[in-house]
């Protein structure tokens, strides 16, 4: 079950920990090293390790195997998935986001070899960034935290 700390895939781990046995469970998160909000993606890798964490930790007192696996993006571009981008210029928001789904599905799916299934379990929308514009907007908080 890929776990990000959201509502959507947490209310999804609940689900699955009803729906199977918690040992038969593998709670993933992706660590990507940067931090997607409704209105930009940062590089804020020290927050990004945070959350992961945090995130273990909650898994954790559910009994459920969690595991946190982090982009080498030093390695991405030695990937043959990998989406070139001009040495000299920085990759736009759409680039880094397109480049950390793939890189996130791969490590995935060496998860799924690795623990011997074939079964993904994602929460993940079209309307998760509206959602959490419209989450902030509701709490009076930061739109870019």
């Amino acid at each position: 079950v890929g776990v990000s700390g959201g509502p959507d895939s947490m209310a999804l781990l609940h689900l699955m920990r009803e729906w199977t046995s918690p040992t038969r469970l593998v709670a993933v998160t992706i660590d990507h090293g940067f931090r997607q909000g409704a209105l930009c993606t940062v590089r804020v890798e020290d927050e990004s390790a945070e959350e992961a964490a945090r995130v273990h930790q909650w898994v954790a007192s559910m009994h459920i195997q969690h595991v946190v696996k982090k982009i080498d993006w030093a390695c991405v571009a030695l990937s043959p998935h990998h989406e070139s981008f001009l040495p000299s210029s920085k990759p736009t928001q759409s680039q880094m986001e397109k480049e950390g789904r793939v890189q996130r599905y791969l490590l995935m799916s060496q998860l799924c070899r690795e623990h011997s299934t074939r079964d993904v379990v994602v929460a993940h929308h079209g309307d998760d960034q509206i959602e959490t514009f419209l989450m902030r907007c509701a709490l009076h908080s930061s739109l870019t935290r």
